[in-house]
């Protein structure tokens, strides 16, 4: 009878009220009176400058997200990481050579700094994402390299677009051709020939979720810093009008050798979470989920333009008749890790999933300088990454916004798991001691440059991408018992201080009596 007098006041507009007050929610008297607000990123572009946060409040987006989702913006920022490695690389190589003749000594650019030790001396290392260039101002650049790779497939996508909206290949330069001189293309390209690179990725939110403090408030707000005049200015740029962000695009090389599984291509979906860019802390999530086409995968030319052969994306492939609606497309990460081992061997699937967890930290580790940092932010990426044949990871994107809607059982649980754990680590209960190193799903991979970064440490950790998950319950509950002991003790301490104080007040007293 409760639960049925609970859905009829949440059902029942003028009785939303009464099911408000049963669970304890209320409707804040301010639109910044909430504790925790996953916000959606037009939100982030248009009013997070303009607010102020109390310490207390958490946002689900750094100012400026858009460095490491937006297409355009994570090439540019991987491309600028692998010429620091070279320049870093000669410079040791020089010292190496007793050749210093720079009066001004190289000791600025080669001291162990934290960035240094994570970027690290081999370009090599950045070389997990495919030749791309923006269009149209790499247009240029890019016809060189297409001419002198004639026999290349090449993959058109729009910078702030999802879910495999307006992407097509490409084999000719006169498809490219056509596609630029298109008059709407033409048009948003005067319009914007000075804009700013740092417009955001415009793109529709993803599905998202919220604590019930939050979900209670029907228009909330965000928070700015000493810099917010400056940063609102960044934020302005950053959110564009959508008809110019879907007219710019990238263009990259495609990746015609993919791994395959019963002829059919996929790539992985990865979580990443940081708390927080400076100092970097990366949590890795074990689970994740393959996702494959429902065409079988073939380069033949009149196969160039079928999307449900090339593209992966849920959106595009539940459109084709052979969609799989009982696995929704997808397979978990653990039981594509176990059926590669058993193909290719541990040892070699072990190294795989190591070089898949180093091109989630690199990334990060590209956009650590550029990004805002805010005591009040968190970000959940959702890593896309294909291998190829030679099992070789390669980026294809970073979301940020990643869908946390789920077609099936399976990705319900491992997506409300995600947020759980996700919410555990943000810890608005200022419950954690600091030096947990695994929380439900989530394992501490990265933190304050405690991974020295060169391909040889990396490969030393562990590596928990496809790992058991199994007794997640089991290890919440004993980090749960083990944070309730550590709060008694810490109360018990307080209790002693209070006593303690109160007894040299009274003795104070008696003195001075």
């Amino acid at each position: 009878l409760l639960l049925l007098l609970l859905l009829y006041c949440l059902l029942l507009p003028k009785t939303r009220g009464v099911f408000v007050w049963l669970v304890g929610w209320f409707r804040p008297a301010s639109e910044t009176d909430w504790d925790l607000f996953w916000a959606d990123r037009t939100w982030i572009n248009e009013h997070f400058g303009k607010v102020h946060l109390s310490p207390h409040q958490r946002i689900n987006h750094f100012r400026n997200y858009y460095e490491l989702t937006r297409k355009d913006h994570m090439v540019k920022n991987l491309k600028r990481a692998r010429r620091k490695a070279e320049k870093l690389k000669k410079l040791k190589e020089k010292r190496a050579s007793g050749n210093n003749h720079n009066r001004f000594g190289h000791s600025a650019a080669l001291k162990d700094s934290e960035q240094n030790r994570m970027i690290g001396d081999d370009p090599s290392v950045f070389s997990f994402f495919p030749e791309t260039f923006n269009l149209p101002g790499e247009y240029i650049l890019f016809v060189e390299m297409f001419k002198r790779h004639p026999n290349t497939q090449w993959i058109m996508k729009p910078i702030g677009r999802s879910q495999g909206k307006g992407i097509f290949l490409v084999d000719r330069l006169s498809q490219v051709s056509e596609w630029k001189h298109d008059l709407r293309w033409t048009s948003n390209n005067n319009n914007n020939s000075n804009t700013s690179s740092s417009n955001s990725n415009s793109n529709t939110a993803a599905s998202a979720a919220s604590n019930p403090s939050a979900a209670a408030d029907a228009s909330v707000a965000g928070s700015s810093t000493a810099s917010a005049t400056t940063e609102s200015a960044s934020s302005a740029s950053a959110a564009a009008d959508d008809s110019d962000v879907q007219e710019r695009y990238v263009v990259q090389q495609y990746i015609s050798n993919p791994l395959l599984i019963g002829g059919k291509k996929f790539d992985m979906r990865l979580y990443a979470l940081v708390p927080s860019y400076q100092p970097l802390i990366v949590w890795i999530h074990r689970e994740g989920f393959a996702r494959f086409s429902s065409a079988r995968f073939t380069m033949a030319q009149g196969d160039i333009s079928n999307n449900l052969v090339h593209l992966t994306n849920v959106a595009v492939q539940k459109k084709s008749d052979t969609y799989d609606v009982d696995s929704g497309g997808k397979w978990d990460v653990r039981h594509l890790k176990m059926y590669l081992i058993q193909k290719h061997g541990r040892a070699v699937v072990t190294k795989l999933f190591h070089k898949v967890q180093d091109v989630i930290l690199r990334s990060l580790m590209s956009v650590q300088r550029v990004m805002i940092n805010d005591k009040h932010c968190f970000e959940l990426y959702g890593f896309d990454i294909l291998i190829d044949d030679k099992l070789k990871p390669w980026l294809i994107e970073v979301n940020a916004a990643p869908s946390l809607t789920a077609n099936t059982k399976a990705d319900y649980n491992l997506k409300f798991g995600l947020l759980d754990d996700m919410f555990t680590i943000v810890d608005m209960e200022k419950r954690l001691r600091g030096d947990e190193t695994r929380v439900g799903g989530f394992d501490l991979v990265y933190d304050a440059g405690g991974m020295v970064a060169s391909t040889h440490a990396y490969r030393s950790q562990q590596c928990f991408i496809g790992s058991d998950n199994s007794d997640r319950d089991e290890q919440l509950r004993k980090l749960n018992l083990r944070l309730t002991r550590h709060a008694q003790r810490r109360r018990q301490r307080q209790l002693q201080q209070q006593q303690q104080q109160q007894q040299q007040q009274q003795q104070q007293q008696q003195q001075q009596q």
